[in-house]
């Protein structure tokens, strides 16, 4: 009996993949899906319904006991002075560049993960004796910093909701003479859900429902998809979130979105793509369909001899299998519809961005996405070692 057992269970983590150990993070949850599998007993912990369940036990766990907000007689806010998280990250970085250059603002708390311990008492040490300065004159807090891994599960993040909470109470604590600080969280589109090609989004909060359904957050060919994409250059995003924190005509919006206000067809940027990547490769990189391209990125990773990391190194979009499946899925459903000229490519909503137009001019002007950006893209990549494959 207990060799039977012991099979079973062998055959079971055997079906195990990548996705399941992100999902069930603790033994006891490993162990209870390993049951369930050698039991012929299909797993329902992914399911909707349990995935609500753990999102309002979480919203529950830290939407209470907020501290009391200090009354005060609110003074205008003439030089901003703002605390900003993630500074050592992609839009980060960007951020902070460009709170630098602004004559809005006089004063910036950069705020970063520690790097190793003893950087990290020194950060401690310089935070609390900086603590008093910061509820007593901070304006505004733009929280930027959230771990970016499309495999995790909520479980993952519960580190980073807490930091959120941390820092909207450290806001409510304000004794500035010019009233709490605005707080701006910057996230992902990922929180409005993928999966349903065609969906457009209003500038509202998005339903738990919506936000459960997401589909996670090759070589010698590129992936041809159809619909557009709204991508926006770091720079200019960075740009429209200073734009929306230091508009002081009105009360901050709840929600503003931020993507680029001329989508451009998929295939457009794969056309431009495969252009500027002929001089590295030797050809222009001839493009197919999406399903094709990811089914053959996963027979070439499946039949790699090399090491897990030299094959995720050679093939980087297996690290994120189940998104790019979600992808293929969305891309495929637009094609049986057969009109995707209004629909965000690979499952993504399109955001309606009109609260961010009309605050942000930097984003009314952003410049449309074209050769220039997609060189510096390669650019980039090429630098970073990308091609050495080839």
């Amino acid at each position: 009996m207990f060799l039977h057992t012991l099979k079973s269970t062998l055959h079971a983590a055997a079906k195990l993949n990548q996705q399941s150990i992100f999902a069930k993070p603790t033994v006891r949850q490993l162990t209870q899906l390993l049951v369930q599998i050698s039991e012929n007993n299909p797993s329902t912990a992914d399911s909707t319904t349990e995935k609500l369940q753990n999102i309002r036990a979480m919203i529950q766990k830290y939407d209470s006991s907020w501290p009391r907000q200090i009354a005060c007689c609110l003074q205008p806010v003439k030089k901003e002075h703002i605390v900003v998280t993630g500074t050592t990250g992609g839009l980060g970085s960007h951020l902070l560049a460009r709170l630098l250059q602004s004559d809005k603002v006089e004063r910036i708390w950069a705020m970063n993960r520690r790097s190793s311990k003893g950087n990290w008492d020194r950060q401690i040490a310089s935070f609390e004796d900086k603590l008093l300065d910061i509820r007593s004159e901070a304006t505004a807090i733009i929280h930027n910093a959230w771990q970016v891994n499309f495999n995790l599960s909520l479980q993952s993040f519960e580190p980073s909701v807490c930091g959120v909470r941390n820092l909207l109470d450290l806001a409510c604590r304000s004794i500035a003479p010019t009233g709490c600080p605005r707080f701006m969280f910057a996230s992902s589109i990922a929180v409005a859900g993928f999966g349903s090609p065609g969906r457009h989004l209003n500038e509202t909060t998005v339903s738990l429902e919506d936000g459960v359904a997401s589909i996670g957050y090759g070589q010698s060919c590129l992936p041809g998809a159809i619909g557009t994409v709204s991508w926006l250059p770091l720079d200019v995003a960075a740009d429209s979130i200073i734009d929306v924190c230091v508009a002081r005509s009105g009360t901050l919006p709840p929600i503003v979105h931020a993507c680029h206000p001329r989508p451009v067809a998929w295939m457009d940027i794969m056309s431009t793509l495969s252009t500027a990547m002929a001089s590295r490769v030797g050809s222009e990189v001839p493009i197919i369909r999406f399903d094709d391209w990811n089914r053959r990125v996963m027979e070439a990773a499946a039949s790699f001899k090399g090491s897990e990391s030299d094959r995720f190194a050679r093939f980087p979009s297996t690290k994120i299998q189940a998104t790019v499946n979600g992808m293929v899925r969305a891309d495929n459903e637009l094609r049986a519809r057969g009109d995707a000229s209004n629909a965000e490519s690979g499952g993504t909503v399109r955001l309606d961005i009109s609260t961010a137009k009309a605050i942000s001019k930097n984003l009314r002007l952003a410049p449309e996405l074209g050769m220039g950006y997609v060189q510096m893209w390669v650019e980039y990549w090429e630098s970073m070692g990308l091609f050495r494959f080839t």
